[in-house]
């Protein structure tokens, strides 16, 4: 299989590869064609880097999927540019809080004096919180306390202004004392009302009683400048907010109160689990190991997962604090030594591919189909839109995306309660027949296919069910399951089958193609009926083909085709792989020039006038009333130099719905000049949508869907039978 390698700059390259290949192999075959060396190469594909040790079939690269290569860039010193510009930032920091410190004075408060309990605000969170004065400093004319936190060692101790701060609360007020103005200090939950939460400021507006029910509606305040209205139901204390008294003005009782009891007040706890009980075993707050929260300054909080642990409980245990600023747990700790993508997910399915052994994985037969046919149903009967008799596809896998035979393997397809779409001949049975126009064809089935075989010998009677039925059902006449049924002169009545020939066909047929896979057009079942063949019953049927389309190997069918400009159709990057290989093998053996013989003279070849494709003049004179997408067309009919198949890729990448990405059906021309189908805009109007889908203009709930006939018209014609199935 081949498998493409793209650069950072944009360079495609193809490369030629099997499923066995491994990642060393395909860096060397990097080194080759680009002259990239292999320890500077980093290969990505689906977001992992590829390591070496593993095959391209563990990492499920596929046929004509897209490798990116990086190129390392070697540069020295960068971890000591970064240790420097880190301890930079430390020392930036260390001199700011100097600097602080240093203009900052002691002083005397005329309200407040080192030891005295207060509430302090808390400028995360907004809320009240215990607090005792250590110190008391002065810069320029504003006053700071250094404070200490009283029962919440999760805050940081700090240097808090005195707006801030107000002499502890400690005197509680009734319900029927509260007025409307009234500005009180309550618990509140801002994540949910029902539950216990912080103390916040709260200016009551209304008082609501109504028998057992106690409500305030008021203003939250939230640090000093957020305000949030609430109903809050009363369950908790409601405190009395005290204002600063001069220290000469104090009384013997307002010392008292100044003097911390001790007590907190109730407030949300830190830990769910334990409800903030110092006696119980938590791992959440405590060690996640024992559990125990003793020995408070040997606890280790992890930066990753915010786990603590006892030094002492770590498997070693640690003797000292660690000097690195971020520390992380064993669980979370990275290795330094592990590379980033070396280690691929463990899985349960088993990858043999044995050195001994032939290298699999690197033919088509191992690639999945690359797009799906959705121009018509996987049980559409009759010809495929687009695919014109003659066209010939290199591999089976392109004959399935092309929705002609969709099964990859299987030789008919079809459903057994209603027909059979299509048949493959390849090979067949020595007693079949091939005449062209007409031939016989074996059923499946009585071969043992066990252990991945794609043939066997026959081994056991055929049955008249599943594909073989199918295939039956195509046949006007009634079922016949004993000795079969025959159509006589009304087989043209019969449901079609599309017929595809393979070159293996050729050992026993002059009509098969030389190679490839070949569309031959439309077939009819004129008859079925068992027979035996070494001793085992078969099931035969003789297809006659009812096709309007002069045949391939016809002269009619193979100047249509010069006409049409069908040519061999490849996989993406196939012909680059081929053209690759070929150029390796005559760089090896110089070509002998009959040229550079003495007295030979050049041989003049006739030239054949070439046919060229050219469109059928109703759908030209569609195209040139399309006005509105007369640019979009002109790009189409650049390609008729190449051939049909050229002109129709590029109508389907043009004329693709930007909503259901298929081609367009019933197609409305919007004033910004996009096109989209009917029903895609109804659904988009339906959710409520009124914009193009495109570029987003402004359509308008009253936009009135006119859907464009001509270019419609003109669609239906290039794609015969095409009903927006998709």
């Amino acid at each position: 299989m081949s498998i493409k390698l793209k650069t950072l700059d944009g360079k495609k390259i193809s490369l030629k590869v099997t499923r066995c290949t491994t990642v060393e192999e395909l860096k060397c075959e990097v080194e080759k064609q680009l002259n990239v060396k292999k320890n500077l190469q980093r290969l990505f594909f689906s977001g992992k880097q590829l390591e070496s040790g593993y095959h391209l079939a563990n990492y499920n690269i596929k046929f004509n999927d897209t490798i990116l290569l990086m190129v390392k860039t070697v540069v020295n010193d960068v971890e000591n540019k970064e240790n420097t510009k880190e301890e930079r930032v430390d020392e930036e920091k260390e001199l700011e809080k100097e600097a602080l410190e240093t203009n900052l004075e002691k002083a005397e408060s005329l309200y407040y004096k080192i030891g005295d309990a207060v509430d302090c605000m808390y400028d995360k969170t907004g809320a009240w919180y215990e607090a005792i004065i250590e110190n008391i400093y002065k810069k320029e004319a504003q006053m700071f306390y250094k404070i200490s936190w009283e029962f919440d060692n999760t805050l940081c101790p700090d240097d808090i202004p005195e707006i801030y701060i107000r002499p502890r609360a400690q005197r509680s007020i009734l319900f029927d004392e509260l007025s409307i103005g009234q500005k009180v200090m309550i618990n509140y939950n801002l994540d949910n009302a029902e539950k216990i939460g912080l103390w916040y400021d709260f200016t009551i507006t209304d008082i609501i009683t109504k028998r057992k029910l106690r409500e305030l509606f008021g203003q939250l305040h939230i640090n000093s400048d957020t305000v949030l209205c609430i109903r809050k139901r009363v369950k908790e204390e409601i405190y009395a907010i005290e204002a600063p008294k001069l220290l000469i003005e104090r009384t013997a009782e307002d010392e008292r109160l100044m003097i911390s009891n001790g007590k907190r007040r109730p407030t949300v706890p830190n830990c769910d689990e334990c409800e903030d009980n110092p006696d119980e075993e938590c791992r959440k707050c405590g060690c996640k190991i024992c559990a125990g929260k003793e020995e408070e300054d040997t606890l280790l909080i992890c930066d990753e997962c915010d786990d603590m642990f006892h030094m002492k409980c770590l498997n070693p245990p640690l003797l000292k604090l660690p000097e690195e600023t971020d520390w992380y747990c064993p669980e979370c700790k990275i290795d330094e030594n592990e590379i980033a993508g070396d280690k691929l997910k463990k899985t349960k399915k088993k990858f043999i591919c044995s050195e001994k052994e032939r290298k699999w994985g690197g033919g088509m037969a191992c690639v999945g189909r690359q797009k799906v046919c959705g121009l018509v149903s996987s049980d559409y009967s009759g010809e495929i839109p687009g695919v014109d008799v003659g066209t010939t596809w290199m591999f089976r896998i392109q004959v399935s995306e092309a929705g002609v035979h969709r099964p990859p393997v299987a030789g008919i397809h079809g459903r057994e309660s209603d027909c059979a779409y299509s048949i493959v001949l390849s090979g067949g049975y020595a007693e079949d027949y091939d005449n062209g126009d007409e031939f016989l064809y074996s059923g499946s089935g009585g071969r043992d296919l066990s252990g991945n075989k794609r043939t066997n010998s026959q081994s056991k009677n055929q049955v008249l069910q599943r594909m073989n039925l199918a295939l039956a059902k195509n046949c006007n006449a009634s079922l016949n399951e004993k000795i079969g049924a025959s159509a006589g002169n009304n087989w043209r009545h019969g449901k079609p089958v599309r017929v595809v020939r393979n070159y293996k066909l050729g050992k026993c047929s002059k009509y098969a193609p030389k190679e490839g896979n070949r569309y031959d057009g439309l077939y009819k079942v004129v008859k079925y009926y068992p027979d035996t063949s070494n001793g085992f019953l078969i099931w035969k049927y003789v297809l006659r083909r009812d096709d309007p389309t002069p045949a391939p190997w016809t002269k009619e069918g193979k100047k249509r085709i010069e006409f049409l400009g069908l040519k061999m159709l490849y996989p993406d990057g196939y012909l680059n792989q081929e053209n690759n290989t070929k150029k390796k093998i005559s760089a090896k053996k110089r070509p002998i020039n009959d040229s550079d013989e003495e007295g030979s003279m050049p041989i003049k070849k006739s030239k054949k006038s070439k046919l060229v494709f050219d469109l059928e003049d109703k759908l030209k004179n569609l195209i040139e009333n399309d006005k509105v997408n007369a640019k979009l067309w002109d790009e189409c009919k650049a390609t008729l130099i190449n051939g049909k198949p050229a002109f129709l890729d590029c109508v389907s990448e043009r004329f693709k719905c930007a909503c259901c990405l298929g081609i367009l059906y019933n197609p409305v021309t919007t004033p910004c000049k996009h096109n989209i189908c009917l029903k895609c805009l109804k659904r988009s109007f339906a959710s409520e949508i009124y914009f193009c889908p495109v570029c987003r203009y402004s359509l308008g709930n009253t936009y009135d869907m006119k859907v464009n006939e001509i270019l419609s018209s003109a669609l239906l014609l290039i794609y015969p039978g095409y009903q927006g199935e998709r």
